[in-house]
């Protein structure tokens, strides 16, 4: 009997050779030796529920890297990996966000600034084959740029309507598709009607729009836009119509 120590996941075959000529040569079929890998597991502190940012907002990302022993599991030092931000687009390119070797805590700690919505993803791999690759992700952040109202006006038209016009920016560099723009009403400044939607378009300084509103009564006027998937929304400032 021979006692053979494997390292790694191998094949293993007995083969029989002797030098005598009357003596036919034999092997054992091949056997597939496998390993029994350490269980390992991330855990996400945080961000553990999915929230929302602004662009440039940074976000803390928490990780625990722990390995299962026969006392239950237990943190799991010196494993090296990484940490990627993953966009939920798809085709969209994942941002780096660093590199670890886990301390005595096995704990992971980064801040990082999204441009995109998506999610944490952290992996840690060894070169030991009795260590299994882990992998986990963090809850969704989504991420919202910034719109803003930069002017809003209402005037009194003598056929008794009201003319709306006003601007808006978004100042992180990013722009809608297409910008609507809901001018409302309200006879008491508190409760809010939808009278139109229009589009404001780029008129070389900024997002422009303007309306007509035929046989308005008096009251206030506002203008707002809606808050999209990559948006806030933003409310214009609240006025009367002058004469």
């Amino acid at each position: 009997m021979s006692i053979l120590t494997v390292n790694d996941a191998v094949p293993v075959q007995a083969v029989s050779r002797h030098d005598k000529p009357h003596v036919l040569y034999g092997e054992s079929p091949s056997i597939q030796i496998g390993v029994r890998q350490v269980a390992t597991r991330w855990t996400v502190q945080a961000p553990a529920e999915a929230r929302t940012v602004d662009l440039g907002q940074q976000v803390a990302f928490t990780a625990t890297l722990e390995r299962e022993t026969p006392q239950g599991w237990a943190p799991f030092e010196g494993q090296s990996g990484g940490v990627l931000f993953e966009p939920s687009t798809v085709g969209s390119q994942s941002e780096t966000v660093g590199h670890f070797t886990t301390g005595e805590d096995g704990k992971v700690t980064f801040a990082h600034a999204p441009w995109q919505t998506g999610s944490f993803h952290v992996a840690s791999h060894s070169d030991d084959p009795f260590i299994a690759s882990v992998s986990a992700n963090s809850a969704r952040v989504t991420v919202l740029r910034a719109s803003v109202f930069t002017s809003f006006s209402a005037t009194r038209t003598q056929d008794r309507g009201v003319h709306v016009e006003g601007a808006m920016d978004f100042p992180d560099g990013w722009t809608p598709g297409t910008i609507p723009v809901h001018i409302q009403y309200s006879r008491n400044g508190k409760q809010w009607t939808d009278l139109l939607t229009t589009e404001a378009i780029w008129s070389g300084s900024g997002h422009a729009f303007s309306a007509d509103i035929p046989d308005t009564k008096n009251g206030y006027f506002r203008a707002h836009f809606e808050a999209t998937e990559s948006f806030r929304a933003a409310t214009s400032e609240t006025v009367k119509a002058s004469h």
